[in-house]
Parts: C-alpha cells; sequence; structure tokens
C-alpha cells in the first residue's frame, strides 16, 4: 500500500515547508540505502535514508499544494521497487540520452569557451577504439564497455536516479552506448559553436520526447484504469477541474497499492482491502473514503461502461458495494459559536490595518469575505472568485451575481444575491468601484487553473492563526454557510428563499418555475444580524 499524503510541516528554524514520506513497510529492504531523487516545482532533493523533501516555500498554502506534487513523485518511486528491473526500448533510451544532450547544451552553447577541444579528445578516443579492434589480440581484451562505463557511468546513474528508473543489465549497457554517442554529438555542436557558428541545430531532432508510459502489469491489450480516468475526464459533459484533480490523484494511489494498472484485473475484494488498510493506518477516515475514494472509482468505472465513454468494461467493482466503517460522531453544530463568528469578523474588520506580512490583495480578501459569507452563506470560493464587474445593481437593488463564468459554481447556475445594508454601510459597494477591473481577491496573473483557491486556503489558515478559531470539528471557511442558515431560520426567513440565496436545491419542482427576484430576497435577508 502506498501511504496517502501526510501534512507538510514547517522547519523550526527556516520557516521552509518540508515534506516526508514513510517508506511502506514492504519495501524497506529493497529500498534501504538507495538513493532517489525528487523534482518538486523545478526543484532537485537528493534523499537517502531519510526520506523527506524541501518543498522551498514558507506560504502555507503553496506547501500545501506542492506536497501533492511531491506525494505524485514518491508514488512512482514504490512503484518502481515494485516492478523491478525493467526493459526499455530503444526510442526510450535515445530520449534519455538526448536530457544529457540538452542538459550540456543549455549550460555551454550561448558561450563554449574551449568546447572544441571535446571533439579532438572524442576523435582521439575513436581513433584509438579503431587500433584496439584492429588487434590480433582484440578478443583477449576486456569489454570496452567497461571504458564507457568509467566515463559516462554517473550520467547513466543520475539519470536512471532521476526517473525512479531500475533497468536491466542490457538495457544499461544500451544506455552507455546511446549517451557516449550523444556527447559526441554535442561535442560536435559545442565546436561549431566555438567557432562562431551558431546555425540551426539539426542534431537535436533526433532526440524523441520521453515517454515511459507507467510501469504496470496490465495484460496485453487490455484496458487500463488510467484509461477509463482519462475518459471520464474527457468527456463532453467536462466534470469540475478541482474533481479532476481529486480523482486523479486517488486514482494514482489505487494504482500503485495495486501495482498493476489492468482495469478489468480490480476486484471488490481488492477495494475492501484497500479502504481496510487505509483505515487502518488511520490514513483517511471511513467517510472520506466512502465519499472520495469509493466515488471515485464508481464514477470512473460507470461512465467506462456507458457508450459515450467506449464501453471500456464491463463491470464495475465499486457500484453498491458495501463497505463498514464506524460511525461518524457529532459533538458540535457545524456551524460557528456566536464567539467563534465574531472573532473573526472582529478581525475582518482590522485586516487592512494589522501588521503582519500579508499581501494588499489578501488583505483584501481577509476584510470582506468573511462579511459577504455571513451575510450570503454564499461558498468562500464563490466569493473569492468575485470580479469588479459582479457587483451589479437590478431594481435598485445592489447585488453580487456569482456567475460559472468567473470560475466555479457548484451547481452551474447563477443566482444574484443582494447585499445587506450592513455591507453597504462598512463600504463594500465603494470598494468594488474603485477597485481595478478583474478580480478583487485573488492576483489575477496566476497560472493556476483555479487561483481564486489558494486564497480560500489563506483564509482558512488565517482564521486559526489569527482570529483563534482553532476546533477542527469545523470548517474555517464552509462554517458561515450553516451559521447563515441558523441565523436565517431564528429570524423567520422561509427555507426556500434560504436555499435560493445559498444556491441549495429548492424543495419541490414547483420552485423552480419563476425567479426570486432580488427585492424579495433583500426583503428577507433584512431580518438577518451578525
Amino acid at each position: 500500500m502506498v501511504l496517502s499524503m501526510p501534512s507538510p510541516y514547517k522547519h523550526p528554524a527556516t520557516g521552509v515547508y518540508w515534506y516526508r514520506q514513510r517508506v511502506p513497510a514492504r519495501l524497506k529492504a529493497s529500498a534501504k540505502g538507495k538513493n532517489v531523487t525528487l523534482t518538486v516545482d523545478g526543484h532537485v532533493s537528493f534523499l537517502g535514508e531519510e526520506i523527506k523533501v524541501s518543498l522551498c516555500t514558507k506560504s502555507p498554502a503553496e506547501a500545501k499544494r506542492l506536497a501533492q506534487e511531491a506525494q505524485a513523485e514518491f508514488d512512482r518511486i514504490w512503484l518502481s521497487y515494485e516492478t523491478g528491473p525493467v526493459s526499455l526500448t530503444l526510442k526510450q533510451i535515445v530520449a534519455l540520452s538526448g536530457e544529457v544532450y540538452h542538459v550540456i547544451k543549455r549550460a555551454l552553447e550561448d558561450d563554449p569557451g574551449e568546447a572544441g577541444e571535446w571533439l579532438a579528445r572524442r576523435k582521439i578516443r575513436e581513433a584509438n577504439s579503431r587500433k584496439v579492434q584492429k588487434s590480433p589480440r582484440a578478443s583477449l581484451m576486456i569489454d570496452p564497455g567497461s571504458n564507457l562505463r568509467a566515463r559516462l557511468g554517473s550520467w547513466v546513474d543520475g539519470t536512471l536516479v532521476q526517473h525512479h528508473l531500475s533497468v536491466t543489465d542490457d538495457t544499461y549497457q544500451r544506455l552507455l552506448v546511446e549517451f557516449d554517442r550523444a556527447a559526441g554529438d554535442i561535442a560536435a555542436l559545442l565546436e561549431k559553436r566555438s567557432l562562431g557558428d551558431f546555425s540551426p541545430d539539426t542534431v537535436a531532432a533526433r532526440f524523441p520526447q520521453l515517454d515511459l508510459g507507467a510501469p504496470t502489469g496490465k495484460a496485453e491489450g487490455g484496458v487500463s484504469i488510467t484509461a477509463l480516468l482519462e475518459a471520464w475526464a474527457g468527456r463532453l459533459k467536462k466534470p469540475k477541474p478541482q474533481t479532476i484533480t481529486r480523482y486523479t490523484g486517488i486514482i494514482n494511489q489505487l494504482i500503485a497499492y495495486l501495482t498493476h494498472d489492468d482495469a478489468e484485473r480490480l476486484t471488490d475484494a481488492d477495494i475492501v482491502r484497500w479502504h481496510g488498510e487505509l483505515m487502518v493506518g488511520g490514513i483517511v477516515t471511513h467517510d472520506t473514503f466512502i465519499k472520495a475514494y469509493r466515488a471515485a472509482i464508481s464514477t470512473v468505472y460507470a461512465y467506462g461502461m456507458t457508450a459515450q465513454g467506449g464501453k471500456l468494461v464491463t463491470q464495475n467493482p465499486a457500484a453498491g458495494l458495501l463497505l463498514e466503517g464506524p460511525k461518524k460522531q457529532q459533538s458540535r453544530p457545524k456551524s460557528f459559536y456566536v464567539e467563534e463568528a465574531h472573532s473573526i469578523l472582529r478581525n475582518a474588520l482590522e485586516a487592512m490595518t494589522a501588521e503582519n506580512n500579508y499581501s494588499d490583495i489578501n488583505r483584501a480578501a481577509m476584510r470582506w469575505v468573511p462579511w459577504i459569507c455571513a451575510y450570503t452563506g454564499a461558498r468562500a470560493g464563490e466569493v473569492c472568485q468575485l470580479r469588479k464587474q459582479d457587483f451589479i445593481e437590478i431594481d435598485g437593488v445592489k447585488c453580487i451575481a456569482l456567475l460559472p463564468d468567473a470560475g466555479t459554481i457548484k451547481t452551474g447556475q447563477f443566482r444574484h444575491v443582494p447585499l445587506h445594508p450592513h455591507l453597504m454601510e462598512q463600504g463594500l459597494w465603494q470598494f468594488a468601484g474603485g477597485a481595478k477591473a478583474g478580480p478583487l481577491f485573488y492576483n489575477g496573473s496566476l497560472k493556476s487553473a483555479q487561483p481564486w483557491v489558494q486564497t480560500v486556503q489563506i483564509l482558512g489558515e488565517w482564521v486559526r492563526a489569527v482570529a483563534k478559531v482553532t476546533d477542527k470539528r469545523i470548517g474555517p471557511n464552509h462554517a458561515w454557510r450553516h451559521w447563515f442558515k441558523s441565523k436565517g431560520r431564528t429570524a423567520g426567513i422561509d427555507n426556500v428563499y434560504l436555499d435560493a440565496i445559498c444556491g441549495h436545491s429548492l424543495p419541490t419542482q414547483g420552485n423552480n418555475y419563476g425567479e426570486f427576484e432580488p427585492r424579495a430576497l433583500f426583503r428577507e435577508i433584512c431580518d438577518l444580524s451578525p
């Protein structure tokens, strides 16, 4: 079993986050004393007996993201130990040798210096090799491959470690030969460059893109679990990006646990065993396995059984599968207690002037997002993705427009939510009106598919650290939805209005006809008090 992701931890002296992974018990003997490398966000870390890696960040939110990347690397490492030495195709071997070619090229091509001597030295080696082959004693001499190993073994070993590969002796010898060819090619290129010839490099095109595939035990011609995942992720009714990310991580963990990627070989008994091991190890709760892990497996298999999914498989091993676990205990409300809510809101009022290292855009989120959530019941992600243009006036009522085109709305449906008079008194409308076009609470230049998620994570950490709402039994952001519903019921607001404002499914089909006009919703929320 490949263990699920533990939390990154902060180094007490530097404040930089690190990530640690235990070696699975069954692999300790084969992994003992081995060195591997992990590349996390472009940073390469060499690991020995202590299996940990620096995430090179002091940001808690960024550390969580990079920890997922590190876990994927760890899973590949453990899987490589499971499968043992592999044979690579010539195309894969040449692609690996091309990596060395490009590394040296990037380092020396623009200013090669005396690199032209490389070619001269290679010509000397080639001449010596020809003399050896013509010698009548050639058959008595040591295999010239040993000379290649002395010169290029460290390059080959480093490349194999980088890709978590263990190869057969035959593949290793072929790697030495192709690395030698690549070394000759780069020497020839650098000689040209040292003479002032910077014409296009035509040799680089001979190196293909590396495609190692997954070291799996999938039967020849069979369907892989990965193929089911890809078919589901690429369906016309596109799943949400965060769901694809979550399911991909779960399916990769499943494949690593099984040590094969054969969709037809997965059984309900495999899932029961996986559930049991994760439970015993305290990796996930029973509810999490049911709602996330079993759901991921069942969803991708169910789609793979359909005509649109290609009828890749004929049965779904997770469908209707009974998994028993301890009943979830609830020992407090899902909503904030009054003291907790007021602590967050008080600190929000001071967020713009508090002494800390938060950026201006994060300060703005801390100032406004909790108050907006408290008075609208909106999801924190829906609020964090708000843009300036999402503040609109309808029939004289000032509203926020929660729109799917701004980011992610769980239901996929827009809604217009009136702003409570208290939000207007605090200056929310003026804040939005004076802001630059675009997102209000996250950096629009971030490359992430869902950049507002980082703001949500930072907000949650701020609630725990600054507002001191530390009870792990409630969500630091999601509890506002429960708070809004609770306060709304206390104020006597009909549930149908509360559902419409929160974006919950309406209880009857009749309620789905017509619209909940902002004036009607505004009338209702005016009875709310924080």
